[in-house]
């Protein structure tokens, strides 16, 4: 092949790509999971429900934001962000 026929292949495959592109919208309603098929259908009834056998899953179990800066979240704040305390 020469170098213009194999650029006008890739040219040609690309075009043929974004023919073929589906919105988001469109995607959704083609690939709808039903709820029978969901991972949370299959967990029903277990008791970790797949986060594991030790602990809870807590929306922030560090806390929130910034919080522990002084405390439990000391060595990143001092590591990484020296001087953030003080006056």
């Amino acid at each position: 092949l020469k170098r213009s026929q194999h650029t006008e292949g890739l040219r040609e495959s690309r075009l043929d790509q974004a023919d073929r592109a589906i919105t988001h919208s469109e995607k959704g309603a083609l690939a709808a999971m039903t709820a029978r098929l969901k991972k949370s259908r299959h967990l029903r009834g277990h008791v970790s429900n797949g986060r594991g056998p030790i602990g809870k899953h807590r929306k922030h179990p560090g806390g929130c934001g910034n919080s522990g800066g002084q405390h439990h979240h000391r060595i990143n704040f001092d590591k990484y962000h020296p001087g953030y305390f003080g006056k």
